[in-house]
């Protein structure tokens, strides 16, 4: 419920406080349960809007933390997530080799076919053109 909270208050601001803390909420939840697989999405949002709020450190941190979730699951729909997640931070942190080569691996991985996956799981529309 956490999660969904967090989503629905993206169409506010990605860097919305009651977003945040719903999401915090929903990582804490999800780590006391052991739950994660689940935390995917958290994660994601979290440092998505971390980096509205230049909190670069935080969402770096988390981007990573994504990235090993999505290594690990092997699920290409994650990694396109997790490689946009950490290319975005990195552009913002001014480390633009870093994040040129993680925006690269997340559209060699995307796909028209992963479009409409990607919107259901992350609740947001992320494109490559």
């Amino acid at each position: 419920m956490q999660v969904a909270l967090g989503s629905a208050l993206t169409a506010r601001s990605w860097g919305d406080t009651k977003k945040e803390r719903a999401l915090e909420r929903a990582r804490e939840l999800g780590r006391r349960i052991g739950a994660s697989g689940d935390l995917f999405p958290v994660l994601w949002h979290l440092a998505e809007s971390y980096i509205s709020i230049g909190k670069l450190d935080a969402a770096r941190e988390l981007a990573g933390q994504c990235l090993e979730l999505a290594q690990g699951s092997g699920d290409p729909v994650l990694l396109i997530g997790a490689h946009h997640a950490m290319g975005e931070t990195r552009y913002w942190i001014g480390e633009s080799l870093e994040a040129r080569s993680h925006f690269s691996r997340a559209a060699e991985l995307y796909g028209l076919q992963h479009q409409r996956t990607l919107s259901s799981r992350f609740t947001a529309s992320i494109r490559f053109r």
